[in-house]
């Protein structure tokens, strides 16, 4: 079985880009190392680099994400990773939350780092998957909400979510040997 950090966290990028990839967000729209880059109030550079942006192609904030290793606490604090790493980026380059907000996931968890008015900090949301794939697909697309009834554009990614994530699990199984990732309709 698998244990809290117990994938590599390029391999769960990739099933997260694969994951994308099957609601209709191509690889243009994925924008790999996305480079932040400022001076510090006492000139030193500063450089992070989240593990992929998508860029808002409407009028919206465009996403910054944050990926850790499959099952791997998000939500821990004093280790600079997961939700506290996202959270100082947007300590670092002061302004950058009004361009951006961050998804953070373990392809387990999802969380949204969206800014809060009236604390004045990026705060943590956990989501369904379901919630922050359509927010994920309506920024690629720049789209505002999907035109779908609310309830049926959840259930429709809600589903295809547990297909994915049934199919992951599978291709995690050292036993079977076989796994399809064409849609069957």
């Amino acid at each position: 079985p698998l244990t809290a950090g117990s994938l590599p966290e390029p391999i769960t990028s990739q099933f997260i880009i694969k994951l994308l990839n099957n609601i209709g967000i191509e690889d243009e729209y994925i924008v790999p190392q996305v480079r932040l880059k400022s001076i510090s109030f006492i000139g030193k550079s500063l450089n992070k680099y989240p593990d992929f942006g998508i860029f808002n192609k409407g009028e919206g904030k465009s996403l910054l994400f944050e990926i850790e290793s499959l099952n791997k606490p998000l939500d821990k604090v004093g280790d600079e990773e997961g939700i506290e790493q996202a959270q100082n980026w947007f300590h670092d380059f002061i302004g950058l939350e009004q361009e951006y907000n961050a998804i953070i996931t373990n392809f387990n968890e999802w969380y949204i780092l969206k800014y809060d008015e009236s604390t004045h900090q990026m705060k943590p949301n956990r989501k369904e998957p379901s919630e922050v794939l359509e927010i994920i697909r309506d920024v690629a697309l720049g789209k505002e909400r999907s035109y779908l009834e609310e309830e049926t554009g959840e259930e429709i990614t809600r589903d295809f979510y547990n297909l994915f994530s049934a199919k992951l699990n599978k291709l995690l199984d050292p036993k079977d040997t076989t796994i399809n990732f064409q849609p069957q309709y």
